[in-house]
């Protein structure tokens, strides 16, 4: 049996409140025996017999398969198996993404591809929110139940919910993201809302004009 892997190591981890971003790392397994001399003893084609996919939850099957190069009946092939691996993490729905390839004696081989999916969102909610429903505020930040999970999407989220209530004067808003890690694939988050109250223009002095009037000034 040999493998290859793809995965991505931006971690769950927390730094302040979400934890820091770190880059996708992609690393191949190298060494694909199945081609080499002692297995052409053994009389077993290097030929697939059945295709696998482990792991999946949320993601269909056939999206994978169809997607990928590597077809059954089709001859086992060390470069093309490298290529469905970044085809598959290409999805973005997996962080993890591994290929082994078992022998099937006298027939060929069965290749397995082991995927392990991004966290999802299960639940969403709002908490405090009265200026705004709860549908203009999912409406704007992009989230939604199903949806995967990054920090990121939820820090967009909270950003663009505070600039909605800043667009109606409400610039002391406090808005925080409460994660609740249900297991390691599933989160529910809670935006927590404390609005403030509303600020108003309600006297305009004015200093040092020589040209206009205070009047005129306040009229433009």
């Amino acid at each position: 049996m040999s493998g290859f892997r793809v995965s991505d190591s931006r971690a769950l981890g927390h730094h302040g409140r979400y934890g820091p971003q770190v880059g996708a790392l992609i690393s191949l397994l190298a060494g694909l025996l199945l081609l080499a001399g002692p297995l052409a003893a053994q009389q077993t084609p290097t030929v697939i017999v059945e295709i696998r996919v482990e792991g999946i939850s949320q993601v269909e099957r056939g999206q994978v398969l169809s997607d990928i190069g590597s077809r059954v009946d089709a001859p086992l092939d060390a470069n093309l198996v490298t290529e469905d691996l970044k085809t598959i993490f290409d999805l973005g729905f997996f962080r993890d993404v591994t290929a082994v390839a078992e022998e099937v004696p006298g027939q060929g081989y069965r290749l397995i591809f082991r995927v392990k999916e991004k966290p999802r969102i299960v639940n969403l909610r709002l908490r405090g929110n009265t200026i705004y429903n709860d549908a203009d505020l999912f409406d704007r930040f992009g989230l939604r139940i199903g949806g995967l999970y990054s920090r990121g999407a939820v820090d967009d989220a909270v950003t663009k919910v505070r600039a909605a209530y800043r667009e109606k004067g409400y610039l002391k808003v406090k808005v925080a993201a409460e994660l609740e890690r249900l297991s390691p694939q599933r989160y529910s988050i809670t935006f927590v809302i404390e609005e403030s109250p509303r600020l108003y223009i309600t006297r305009i002095n004015t200093h040092g004009n020589e040209v206009f009037s205070e009047l005129e000034l306040r009229r433009s």
